[in-house]
């Protein structure tokens, strides 16, 4: 009798348990689904910038003081899947790259109408089209750590079940993966953004296959990083060297000189410093005081009369 109602107890304990996990489990998905609507709404308007987006939903997490077991930001992860590399190949506007700041492909947002009636004679992915391209469809993950010790060790042993690689991380170590699927228009172009390795957001590719270190064919859905913007730094200047040798060889030139060549060269034995009144006067002999018979107009300037 003893057993059976320890048994029983236990049982009642664990149900409890389970059921205040899972309350919690919903009552966080909620606050994070409103959350990332809302950082979704406002980036969408500003081409959907991944860093920019970080940081608004690092704001609202901590605003909504949502746990974050794995810390920042390795307790989200958010896939891309519209619009994709392949969108971006086929509906990309080049003219559209070149009136922007970034030189990346975009896709115009303006007229879709009028783009999906040109796009029609032409082969567009399968079931894809300018609409779709201009619509932001995100899978997005977040960690939840189970408060009943017994469920995170149930959790560990079900990782071979899992099919995404992030969900199998989760599950390695006992938490359990929270997953929005959300899909908004963009109010912006849309920008292909370069992958950026500190931030877990990804743009879906094409599947390629891969074959990991035990021989086996995988799935690598990440996208390979586009080419860097041009860095200001690189485009304006040289290196610390490079400077020191342009300084050296202006200190060897002599422009004075250069320009006595050049004068010489002129057809004529034109007078260059006559032309260019900015330009400092030769070295000459003292000029003369001219002549002058009218004492009635006498002039006093010291660099004709003095």
């Amino acid at each position: 009798m003893f057993v059976q109602a320890i048994f029983v107890l236990g049982s009642m304990l664990t149900a409890l348990a389970i059921g205040i996990d899972a309350s919690l489990y919903l009552l966080q998905r909620y606050q994070l689904q409103h959350a990332l609507l809302d950082t979704v709404r406002l980036h969408t308007r500003t081409h959907m910038q991944p860093t920019a987006f970080a940081d608004e939903l690092k704001a609202q997490i901590q605003r909504l003081r949502l746990p974050q077991p794995l810390g920042w930001p390795h307790s989200w992860y958010a896939e891309q899947i519209s619009p994709s590399d392949e969108d971006f190949e086929h509906f990309q506007d080049p003219h559209l790259a070149q009136r922007l700041e970034w030189a990346y492909p975009a896709i115009n947002n303006d007229y879709q109408a009028h783009q999906h009636s040109l796009l029609q004679i032409s082969t567009a992915p399968r079931g894809r089209n300018i609409f779709t391209a201009n619509t932001l469809q995100l899978h997005f993950y977040y960690a939840y750590r189970p408060y009943n010790p017994i469920i995170r060790a149930l959790f560990k042993g079900l990782q071979s079940w899992a099919q995404h690689p992030y969900t199998q991380q989760l599950l390695a170590v006992g938490l359990l993966p929270i997953r929005i699927d959300i899909s908004h228009p963009y109010a912006s172009h849309p920008v292909a953004w370069p992958h950026q390795s500190n931030l877990p957001y990804h743009r879906k590719r094409r599947a390629a296959a891969v074959v990991d270190h035990n021989g086996t064919p995988t799935t690598h859905l990440m996208p390979t990083p586009l080419q860097a913007p041009p860095n200001a730094a690189q485009t304006i200047g040289q290196t610390d060297a490079q400077k020191e040798n342009t300084q050296d060889d202006k200190k060897d030139t002599d422009p004075v000189a250069d320009e006595v060549i050049s004068q010489d060269l002129l057809p004529g034995g034109t007078d260059t410093w006559a032309d260019n009144s900015d330009q400092p006067s030769p070295p000459t002999e003292a000029p003369t005081a001219p002549v002058n018979d009218d004492p009635l107009s006498a002039c006093d300037h010291p660099a004709c009369c003095g």
